[in-house]
């Protein structure tokens, strides 16, 4: 058995297990810790979806209404593409709370759920090198994660979002000019969707791809600006767009995936102070990840500044960690710190739910949970690659240094 393929073997028996755990849980008490997994909120579900719906039924989405103007903050491709569903009823002058209920309007999420995440299982699965059963069982391992039927609650864009940066990332280097046209369109449509998706636009210039970049900016300004043409107020928009952002991040200020969130700390100088790092590290770390030579790790560093940089960054965010734990999964040569990242990965992805009380202090929460598990296990992956990476430029300086001076 190649080394890959223990690492799969080993991801998937684990996956399955706490999959199986979980359930087993939940079927015993479904009124327990397990049941935060999928609807959490019962008054809340699916409202990702409907709230939007609402906002962009009369094509005026970034005007006040329903919810404020705090929550009217996508860019207008994401409108766009929700706008045939807030066709199937009066989505203007109803509540999306009273939407829900209404048959053809369910239909229309469920119809959303199956094209987003059909989407996104089959670039995982072609993602994945193996033979057949190996990627099956990798995708269906991956299914069993909370981060998957979380999105189900939410029915986010974000689905859609990782679903064309994995476009993006399988398809930028091949030969066909039309695949490559298609990967870069796939990173537009992304960025266009939640924005911080540009950040693996650094690839292109990493690996030099002069041409690609320029399309690659050229996608993206017809899919950040042409889609307003179609809401009445047209390019006119787009200062009501910048207030509900700024409006949006003072609201939102740290999310399940943030160094900054009160997940971890209770103390608001230690948040801001979190704010800083975050956003000093993302910096660093396009100068790290171009130094780094190992394909999947550049892709998790880029992945952690996506996750931890951002001031609103919230649990569904945990999707974008399947592109590198794929790419990992696929790497032929492990060393024997890679059991480290797979544990991490393990903790990150993991579906079970739990809460421990722990002694009150001045710095931190008295409850430790599975988001706060699965937020350190992110944060450890990314101060790891860091160090190693910064371990590996030394090297590589202090040996040319002494073939200099030879």
């Amino acid at each position: 058995m190649k080394r890959s393929q223990v690492f799969t073997f080993v991801f998937c028996v684990v996956m399955f297990a706490l999959g199986f755990l979980t359930l087993s849980l939940f079927l015993q008490n479904p009124q327990g810790s397990q049941r935060s997994l999928l609807f959490i909120d019962q008054d809340d579900y699916f409202m990702d979806f409907f709230n939007t719906l609402n906002y962009t039924a009369n094509r005026n989405p970034y005007q006040d209404g329903y919810g404020g103007l705090v929550n009217r903050n996508y860019l207008p491709l994401a409108y766009l593409i929700l706008y045939p569903f807030s066709r199937l009823g009066d989505f203007i002058h109803e509540l999306p709370k009273d939407i829900r209920p209404e048959q053809a309007a369910m239909i229309g999420c469920f119809l959303f759920l199956m094209i987003s995440f059909g989407m996104f299982f089959y670039f995982m699965y072609e993602g994945k090198k193996g033979k057949r059963i190996e990627k099956l069982l990798t995708t269906l391992a991956c299914a069993c994660s909370g981060f998957i039927l979380y999105n189900i609650d939410r029915a986010n864009t974000v689905i859609l979002a990782v679903a064309f940066l994995w476009l993006f990332l399988l398809f930028y280097k091949d030969e066909n000019p039309i695949y490559r046209h298609l990967a870069l369109i796939g990173l537009a449509i992304s960025a266009a969707l939640k924005v911080y998706p540009v950040i693996f636009g650094v690839v292109l210039l990493y690996e030099r791809r002069w041409k690609d970049v320029i399309w690659a900016v050229l996608y993206g300004i017809i899919a950040v600006f042409l889609p307003f043409l179609f809401f009445e107020e047209g390019f006119a928009a787009i200062p009501q767009l910048i207030y509900n952002v700024q409006l949006n991040s003072k609201k939102y200020y740290g999310g399940s995936f943030s160094i900054v969130t009160n997940h971890i700390f209770d103390t608001t100088n230690i948040m801001a102070i979190g704010f800083f790092l975050a956003k000093l590290l993302m910096v660093c770390i396009l100068v790290l990840a171009w130094k780094q030579k190992r394909f999947w790790k550049q892709i998790l560093l880029l992945t952690c500044a996506l996750l931890l940089s951002p001031t609103h960054s919230g649990y569904y965010c945990g999707l974008y960690l399947f592109i590198p734990l794929i790419f990992f999964l696929n790497e032929e040569e492990h060393d024997k710190f890679d059991w480290v990242y797979l544990a991490l990965f393990i903790l990150a992805v993991s579906p079970l739910q739990f809460q421990i009380t722990l002694p009150e202090t001045q710095w931190f929460r008295a409850q430790f949970d599975n988001f706060m598990l699965q937020n350190m296990a992110v944060i450890i992956i990314y101060l790891c690659l860091i160090a190693e990476t910064l371990i590996s430029v030394v090297k590589q300086w202090s040996g040319k240094k002494r073939q200099v001076v030879t």
